[in-house]
């Protein structure tokens, strides 16, 4: 891995830590796999937390902090899949 592939991975792992401090959110290990596993299936699912707010949220819930963090995640799975397409 050269050093600028280490500063990104460094930075973002960065980033995904004060994201946990300032909100508690996290993927199990084994949420993350069963999302993985569905990789280009015709059943792929949800991307773990989108799936996880959808379900655990109510309507009075839905504030448009709610919903930056919502796009904010999408934006992530969208980059991560197309950083592994061919």
């Amino acid at each position: 891995m050269c050093e600028k592939e280490s500063d990104q991975r460094n930075k973002e792992a960065d980033e995904a830590w004060a994201d946990y401090q300032r909100t508690g959110q996290f993927v199990s290990n084994e949420a993350m796999t069963a999302w993985l596993d569905t990789w280009g299936t015709d059943r792929e699912r949800l991307e773990p937390l989108l799936l996880e707010a959808l379900e655990e949220s109510s309507a009075q819930e839905f504030t448009p902090d709610f919903f930056e963090r919502l796009r904010e995640r999408a934006r992530q799975v969208i980059k991560a899949k197309e950083s592994k397409m061919p």
